[in-house]
This record gives C-alpha cells, structure tokens and sequence, in this order.
C-alpha cells in the first residue's frame, strides 16, 4: 500500500481527552482481511429464512445514496453455525437454514438485544458485540465458511455528515431476500473477486490467485421508532436519491457487510438458501451504545475515514 498507513483506532469509551487524543492520528485504511481458520468440513441443510427489501427495496440502494469515503469498519471472524435466526425465528432453535454467524459469539434462536450486550465477540472491536448472520455457502456439498468478513460502517454520499446517527440499541435489520427468484441489483447485492472492481448479480469464476466475495448494503434510514417489524424490514429504509423517505427521517449509518470466500467461485456455488441471488445477512445491534456514538461523533460526523477499529 502506498502513502501513510492509516492508524488503527480504538475506543474503550468516549471522552473529551481521547477524542482529542484521536484527532491528531494519521488515517490510512490498513490491509483488509483476517485469516482463520475453517469452519466444519461438510454441512447440510436448507430451509426458507430471513430476507427483506425494505421500504424503497434495494433498487435504491448503491448508486442512488450509498458510498461516501467517511468511514470505520471491524474484522469479524466466524463465530459458529447454527441453523437459528433470532430475528426471523425468535425462539424457535432449528427453524431457519443453516447461517454462519459473526460477531457475538452467543447468537442463537434465544437470543435478544440484553442477553447480547456484553459477551465474547469475534469482531476488532471489543464493544462491539453485535450479531451478524449470513447464509452458509456450499461447493460441490461443502460448506465453505467465509474467511474473513469485514463490516463498514459509512456515513453515505449526498448527506450532510452530521445528521447521521448511530443505531438505536437492540434495532434488527435484515438486507437481502432469501426468497427471492431473480437476482437483485448489483447495488443491494452482488459478488465479485479479491483485487477486483468489477461486480456481479452471480457469483463469477475467479481468476487463480483471487477469491470470490459477496458485498451486502443494508437500509440505511429508520422510522425512527420501532426497533423491529412484524415482517422485518418495514422499520427500515433505502435512501432515494441520497434522501431518505419522509416517514423514516433518521438517518443512519450505510451497513455494508464483506465476506471473502477460500474459493474461485463459479456456477456451482449455491447457499443454505438457495439460489446465489438469495443471499443475505442480518445486524441485530449490541454495541457498547456509547462506544458506537463515539465512532460515529468522531468518524462519520467529522468526515475522518478511520480504518479497522478495536
């Protein structure tokens, strides 16, 4: 990477003294990636799932408000497989297909927003405790769990920076449809190669040396009163024209979630869920709430791109 090397940030809490201390760090966003190691071998199961458009639907999503160089990201490992989905299937252990989860390392069909804050996390950030799920991706029969997944958290392009607030505690959201039949715009959800721009509805055959990803872009306006909905995405928003819709005024951070896979790709990939363009992922909050306004007061609202926080 050429130029400075931007500075990992950390933040334990917010103060007057470290958001002073942080203001004269140099930012260069560090190498992405974190290797681990796999996940199980070989794994079964399929099931209809979670899966939302939200108001707007992902037509909107991308070119029409997303992007903005302002931004900080975590690293999350895999965590563990299970085939729960406390948001779709609360209190129902077994129900959903089979999802890798990131992030907390207690994500199950019990879960809920107090019996998350605080535990084990596999993110960079210690506070951030949150739950993130995706649906498992096979070749040839093997589960192929992600590599390494990064979460950015943006404040979005044709925004005025400081209206961008953080997610409420314990709001659930869902990107993506598991149930849907023809894939969705490249700007909601697409697949692409490691070292590569070009972007894709399916995933591609990589070229040697290069892994396939998927990218994820997650609403990014709330009604700014329900932390859920009864189907899931009502509560939430694509911007339209960088603008969000009147009855979903607050503005919050542009969710994108990254995963890599130790695989070339190709037509013979498929997912718990189905079809390549059933791909998804769900964001149950747990941060450490002050921590996260913090990252937002000082990266987002301050126009700062702050690389991997810890």
């Amino acid at each position: 990477m050429t130029g400075n090397r931007r500075r990992v940030l950390g933040f334990a809490g917010v103060t007057a003294a470290v958001v002073a201390a942080l203001a004269v760090i140099a930012a260069c966003t560090p190498p992405s990636g974190m290797s681990h190691g796999p996940g199980p071998a070989r794994v079964a199961g399929m099931s209809a799932g979670s899966g939302s458009t939200g108001a707007g639907g992902p037509a909107d999503a991308g070119s029409q408000g997303g992007g903005g160089l302002t931004t900080f990201r975590v690293e999350c490992a895999d965590s563990h497989v299970l085939a729960d989905d406390p948001i779709v299937h609360p209190n129902m252990p077994g129900m959903s297909h089979l999802h890798e989860f990131f992030g907390n390392a207690t994500t199950n069909a019990r879960s809920t927003a107090a019996s998350l804050l605080g535990q084990a996390t596999t993110c960079s950030a210690s506070a951030d405790a949150s739950g993130y799920w995706v649906p498992m991706l096979y070749q040839g029969g093997v589960a192929l769990p992600a590599r390494s997944t990064l979460v950015y958290y943006r404040g979005g392009s044709h925004r005025v920076p400081s209206q961008v607030q953080a997610f409420p505690a314990g709001l659930r959201m869902i990107a993506g449809n598991a149930m849907a039949t023809t894939p969705l715009p490249v700007a909601a959800v697409s697949w692409s190669c490691t070292g590569m721009t070009t972007t894709a509805a399916a995933p591609p055959t990589c070229p040697a040396g290069h892994m396939l990803t998927a990218q994820i872009r997650f609403p990014d306006c709330w009604d700014g009163r329900h932390l859920d909905s009864a189907d899931h995405k009502s509560h939430m928003a694509y911007t339209v024209n960088g603008l969000c819709p009147s009855n979903y005024p607050a503005q919050v951070p542009e969710l994108e979630l990254h995963a890599t896979y130790p695989t070339a790709g190709g037509p013979s990939t498929v997912l718990s869920s189905g079809a390549p363009f059933t791909y998804h992922a769900d964001f149950f909050n747990a941060w450490n709430q002050s921590a996260l306004v913090g990252f937002v007061n000082f990266c987002l609202h301050r126009g700062v791109v702050c690389g991997t926080v810890h």
